[in-house]
């Protein structure tokens, strides 16, 4: 409830709260003091009435030694109250001498100065207005070792008026003495008393309640009043400043006084402004820190998206021209690998037909009795067949030679291909390399624009723009974080398909350089058998040139025939190897033509 109020109204609710305290503290006081003196007079009528007794004993004792003493040498109860009256009858005290020594003998009056007509009689029926019976209450207070008993009693030029008395037995004797004072003095002393209190308390009261209201009004209304204004002054000064600076105006300057807690607040306002001023800085640097890393990151962004399609083309037409090159040379290889095919079932073909004819040679050779002339022309046969196969034979060892030669630049291409490949994969990963730094830029931006963010969040309201901006950015750098992401997931699958043609081209390298020993090993036995048909043919020109020499030395030319026969054997299965050569070849370049589809395909 009291937040409702102004600190003005609490400060000035607190001085009346005071003032109402100070007037009841005040009445409750005055009645404090009114409690006091009935106790301080109850307590001074005790005090004086002790005063008294101890008086009127002293005063008794020593009456009551002194006429003991008095009365030890005298015998006779009428010598003794003669000697008691020379001794009490002229003895007055008090100011007003109204103070005198009596003497009793039980309740039998002995000595009365202010009363001679009592003497000599018994007044135990005698009493006071309030019926108490005083001369026997004093009998028995003597006779109990002494007493004081307060009475009343008729005092000259007064009238009735209390009285204390205070009795003692004289020691030797049966009499008892006392004496009394009346105590209307001590109700005049409290009265007095009262009235000296009472005027005491009364000045006392009004020069307090005088110098409280001039106190008051000099000092406590225009302190109040001052502090009021020190407290409220700065206040409002201070929340004038605030709304401006919730306003946005932080260059509103506050002249900081004193050390209270109101400057305090001041300070704090000011270093809080300094500080906005110096955060909305940094924020605005951050965030033009952010604007150009997003606007290098975009940068960077369109530049690997460049890269990467160029990379993508670079790809694909260098796949595809060494896919058409290596196609070119596998059908080359496939088309001579077929000739050779063809040629080597066309040696196989005359391998036969020449084994056939050595047969025949043979049979003639057993004939060759019959005609020389059977023997020239069948030798002129095979001579020719010779021949032809000597030419067939050239003609092989040039195709294999020409395969060897289409496989070597086969084998180039396909270097050249996996060199591509390799640079291929290189860019691949220097793309990467770039996406990671594109990655390091975004993750970079996100936390600025996050840092801004928070900057923006303390500096409340003033901030609430920069947090916009600085959302816009974080989200640019999560963006692109994610195209990047993108762009590394595919600059990786990019990566594992380049390195899968790498390995197939390697693969297709290995086969390659298969092809080529096979291949050269076909020439090899292509240059046996136009070794061995050369020597055929050798042999069947000497066969025709010395055909006369045949039939004398038949059993030669019989060994020979089947030294012939056995190279024809021979000729026939290298011719059958060659074909198996030539058909792995063949298969070998239909599986580079597959491996080409597949590099058309990616």
């Amino acid at each position: 409830m009291l937040r409702n109020l102004t600190i003005k109204t609490r400060i000035v609710l607190i001085v009346s709260v005071l003032i109402i305290f100070s007037v009841l503290y005040a009445v409750a006081s005055f009645q404090k003091i009114g409690t006091v003196k009935e106790i301080s007079l109850s307590q001074t009528e005790q005090v004086m009435e002790k005063m008294i007794g101890d008086k009127l004993k002293t005063a008794v004792h020593t009456v009551a030694v002194e006429s003991g003493n008095a009365l030890a040498g005298i015998t006779g109860r009428e010598a003794q109250i003669a000697k008691l009256h020379e001794l009490l009858d002229n003895i007055r005290f008090e100011d007003d001498k109204s103070g005198y020594y009596f003497v009793y003998e039980g309740t039998y009056c002995v000595v009365l100065p202010i009363k001679k007509e009592s003497e000599n009689k018994d007044l135990a029926d005698i009493k006071d207005a309030n019926g108490v019976y005083f001369v026997k209450e004093l009998n028995k207070l003597a006779h109990n070792g002494g007493g004081t008993l307060i009475y009343l009693f008729k005092k000259p030029d007064k009238g009735i008026q209390p009285k204390m008395s205070y009795v003692e037995m004289i020691p030797g004797t049966n009499f008892w003495v006392g004496t009394g004072q009346y105590i209307d003095n001590i109700e005049d002393a409290k009265a007095a008393l009262k009235e000296t209190i009472n005027t005491r308390v009364s000045k006392a009261l009004h020069i307090m309640m005088l110098v409280f209201g001039l106190l008051f009004l000099t000092v406590i209304l225009p302190s109040t009043f001052f502090i009021i204004k020190s407290i409220v002054s700065p206040l409002r000064s201070t929340q004038v400043a605030a709304n401006e600076i919730a306003a946005g105006n932080l260059s509103v300057e506050m002249n900081v006084e004193g050390r209270d807690e109101v400057s305090s607040l001041q300070n704090a306002i000011k270093t809080m402004v300094e500080n906005l001023k110096e955060n909305l800085f940094r924020v605005e640097q951050k965030t033009r820190e952010a604007e150009e890393q997003a606007h290098h990151a975009q940068e960077m962004a369109e530049e690997a998206h460049q890269a990467k399609l160029e990379a993508e083309n670079a790809r694909r037409e260098g796949m595809l021209l060494a896919a058409d090159k290596l196609e070119e040379v596998v059908d080359s290889l496939s088309q001579t690998s077929s000739d050779l095919l063809h040629k080597a079932d066309t040696i196989a073909q005359n391998s036969e037909h020449q084994k056939t004819k050595i047969t025949e040679t043979a049979s003639a050779m057993d004939e060759m009795t019959a005609t020389i002339l059977e023997i020239a022309k069948n030798a002129s046969e095979a001579a020719e067949i010779a021949n032809q196969s000597l030419g067939k034979a050239h003609e092989g060892e040039k195709g294999v030679r020409s395969s060897v030669e289409s496989i070597q630049k086969m084998l180039s291409l396909a270097e050249t291909l996996k060199n591509n490949m390799n640079k291929l994969n290189q860019q691949a990963t220097k793309i990467g390399e770039i996406n990671t730094i594109i990655t390091d830029i975004s993750a970079q931006t996100n936390l600025l624009a996050l840092n801004a963010a928070i900057e923006a969040a303390r500096a409340g309201e003033a901030g609430r723009g920069f947090a916009v901006v600085a959302d816009e950015v974080r989200k640019l750098a999560e963006n692109s974080m994610s195209a990047t992401t993108e762009v590394a997931s595919n600059i990786s699958a990019i990566q594992e398909l380049a390195q899968t043609n790498t390995e197939e081209v390697e693969e297709a390298v290995k086969a390659m350089y298969q092809s080529t020993e096979l291949a050269n090993k076909s020439g090899v036995m292509i240059q046996e058998i136009v070794a061995f048909t050369q020597k055929v043919t050798d042999q069947i020109a000497s066969i025709a040139t010395s055909a006369e020499e045949q039939s004398v030395t038949s059993k030669e030319i019989n060994n020979t025939i089947e030294l012939v026969n056995q190279a024809a054997i021979d000729i026939a299965t290298e011719a059958s190897e060659t074909n198996a050569a030539v058909t792995s070849l063949s298969k070998q370049a239909s599986d580079v033509q597959d491996i080409i589809c597949n590099f058309k395909s990616v």
